[in-house]
């Protein structure tokens, strides 16, 4: 059995602002009855981040707890939550197998989740992004997927084609990012899928670029249309596309070239070479962009500067269809800081 541990920060250098560990510990309960020991000031700091792997905002409040209080190890997932409840928090969401904490330090607010292998059986749905090891696998299922919960934002953009793409933007530009998510957030582009968004940024204007939300859009465009992207034969094609996004036989060619050697579509091609140039919002270094894409699904850690990433996570309805569960995931990541929650929690 394991105990899992997930730390969500976007300025701890991890550049999918998710921190990562495992337990080997039975339950949640468990975990904390296992590490229920007195710390010393100033020895508590040390070893909470010792104990974590990494340094968790406030957590070594716990052990203050532990040493002030004189209370026997927890029981109870309640007197997990009153533990907890010592450190420095904005809300705490609880139930049997899960622990989910919103804190903040003043400048950037963060979260970090406990939970364990009981309550991943029983909510996959909920957990997949979670536990996921590397990055998203790419795949196709049948058209028209949806999430289960439809609330989600309303659409950027509507194109003439067939599909969905789902924008699953973390993109701080204040101190609240996690805070403020709301299901709204999660942005649409219809009639649309990942491999024909180049070829529909590139004939687009600046400002109806803009218009799709994110500055991240706007940027992709002007270095699609400007970038010295690929070498040798392959620069051709590029270099005609820019000059006429619209050319039906160019994209064609460029496809069948592509096709001969083994290679993607144009337009996952064309994201390959992009995506890793893009600068954060606040001069980040490119050269520290993590990048994966696939023919249907994109993600995107972009170097905000100092130790901070953000995320752009893009996906259409066939990913989704083929990846249903991480789907719904990527939905609530983009839309609440409690991604754990069933509706049978409870809260302080």
């Amino acid at each position: 059995m394991t105990v899992h541990f997930v730390y969500r920060c976007d300025v701890i250098g991890e550049p999918t602002a998710l921190y990562r560990r495992r337990f080997d510990d039975a339950t949640v309960i468990d975990w904390f009855r296992n590490h229920w020991q007195t710390i010393e000031e100033p020895q508590d700091f040390a070893h909470a981040e010792a104990l974590l792997g990494t340094d968790v905002y406030s957590f070594s409040e716990v052990f203050r707890y532990v040493r002030e209080s004189g209370m026997p190890p927890p029981t109870t997932i309640e007197e997990v939550r009153d533990a907890l409840s010592w450190c420095y928090h904005t809300e705490i969401r609880y139930e049997e197998h899960c622990v989910q904490v919103l804190t903040d330090d003043d400048d950037t607010d963060m979260a970090y989740y406990f939970f364990d292998d009981a309550f991943a059986a029983a909510h996959p749905d909920l957990t997949a992004y979670l536990l996921l090891d590397g990055p998203l696998p790419d795949g196709a299922g049948e058209p028209g997927w949806r999430p289960a919960d439809e609330d989600v934002g309303s659409a950027v953009f509507r194109g003439t084609g067939e599909g969905r793409i789902y924008v699953v933007a973390q993109i701080r530009d204040d101190s609240s990012l996690l805070e403020d998510l709301a299901a709204s957030d999660v942005d649409l582009i219809e009639g649309l899928r990942l491999p024909e968004m180049c070829r529909q940024l590139m004939n687009l204007g600046a400002a109806q670029a803009e218009d799709w939300g994110w500055y991240c859009f706007e940027n992709l465009r002007e270095t699609l249309l400007g970038g010295d992207l690929t070498e040798d034969h392959e620069r051709a094609f590029v270099q005609a596309l820019q000059a006429e996004p619209g050319d039906e036989a160019t994209w064609r060619a460029y496809a069948d070239w592509l096709m001969e050697r083994d290679g993607p579509s144009p337009g996952c091609r064309l994201l390959r070479q992009a995506l890793p140039r893009l600068r954060g919002l606040q001069n980040g270094d490119p050269g520290r962009n993590v990048v994966h894409v696939g023919e249907h699904v994109v993600h995107l850690c972009l170097h905000g500067g100092a130790d901070s990433f953000d995320q752009l996570i893009l996906f259409d309805d066939l990913w989704g269809a083929a990846h249903p569960a991480l789907a719904g995931a990527l939905i609530r990541l983009g839309g609440r800081w409690d991604v754990l929650s069933t509706g049978d929690e409870d809260s302080i």
